[in-house]
């Protein structure tokens, strides 16, 4: 129930994991060939710099209701239109985005986009050649497109979309710090401070911080599908940051302690690890002893630590830098 609870408080709070655009009505129509198509769902892939070129390789997919998009594949019979851009940013910005023969921010390739026409019995792919597409924002900045296309074989291809964009990350955030188990090292990019606030007992206040390997995946849920993830749990009297100082680990809840990994409930708190492999923790374990070194300075967190698992692994590493701060209540 709690780790539920915060998937799901996280992914309202974030939202680049993770990432939805809401709109009361989402859809439009793609219009080719004097017929017409109804679109309903949008989805947008970025890929990172995979080029080298100082932008993001995005590919854009706009579907009828009876395809099925996630963050895995897109399968089913119906309407597809795909588009191959290019960002600066996480997501899609408003202008004008021409098809154009190289890589360049709001070009759209030619070679890597078409209309995908799929029934039960055929399969019709219509290549773009030409023409542009227009994104703006509504006044709720949800995301508007018009599209002017020329197909390959001089046929327009035109028609709109508005509502839910669902965005996806697929390429590795920054990394900022090295933590390891054992003899292996994870990247690790930037984290996430939580307050829970009076939790586990009305005298003592409930901290979390989440550090991420730098090749985390989620679902469009927002549920972790790879990667590594250790929780560090602390209590504190503090009711804003627990104080700088050093935190054993401890079986018990009590003052400037660092909880031990253990199952209050339905679900898991205090302090453990996570590696995640298709979408279910391939292993994991609960830290009994040792201790952490916490100092906040501003806005930078830096946190030493030394850690031993229930398997008798050692956690070890430095992380010197921001965190995520999330409130939760």
């Amino acid at each position: 129930m709690k780790k539920i609870l915060f998937i799901t408080l996280l992914t309202v709070c974030v939202c680049a994991c993770k990432n939805v655009e809401k709109q009361a009505i989402s859809g439009g129509k793609i219009v080719y060939n004097a017929q017409s198509y109804g679109l309903k769902n949008a989805r947008c892939s970025n890929f990172g710099d995979e080029n080298d070129i100082g932008l993001n390789t995005v590919n854009l997919f706009f579907a009828s209701n009876s395809i099925t998009m996630n963050e895995d594949t897109i399968y089913g019979t119906g309407t597809i239109l795909s588009l191959a851009t290019f960002s600066l940013s996480d997501t899609l910005p408003t202008g004008i985005y021409n098809i154009e023969d190289f890589k360049n921010e709001k070009n759209i390739l030619p070679e890597n986009s078409y209309l995908k026409i799929i029934t039960k019995e055929d399969t019709l792919t219509v290549a773009i050649s030409g023409g542009y597409m227009l994104v703006s924002n509504d006044l709720q900045l949800n995301k508007r497109f018009e599209f002017h296309f020329v197909a390959a074989n001089g046929d327009s291809i035109t028609g709109n979309f508005a509502g839910a964009v669902q965005y996806n990350l697929l390429y590795d955030q920054p990394a900022v710090a090295i933590i390891s188990v054992d003899n292996t090292d994870y990247q690790i990019q930037k984290g996430d401070f939580v307050r829970w606030g009076e939790l586990l007992d009305k005298s003592l206040f409930y901290y979390e911080i989440y550090f991420y390997s730098a090749d985390l995946r989620r679902t469009d849920a927002g549920k972790i599908k790879s990667g590594f993830v250790l929780t560090l749990g602390m209590n504190s009297t503090a009711p804003d940051f627990p104080p700088n100082g050093t935190y054993n680990v401890s079986r018990n809840i009590e003052d400037n302690t660092l909880l031990w990994g253990t199952k209050i409930g339905d679900g898991k708190w205090g302090t453990y690890w996570n590696l995640y492999q298709n979408g279910t923790s391939a292993s994991n374990s609960n830290i009994f002893t040792g201790d952490i070194s916490f100092e906040k300075n501003e806005n930078n967190f830096k946190i030493v630590l030394n850690l031993k698992d229930l398997n008798g692994k050692m956690i070890t590493g430095e992380y010197d830098n921001e965190l995520n701060i999330k409130e939760l209540f």
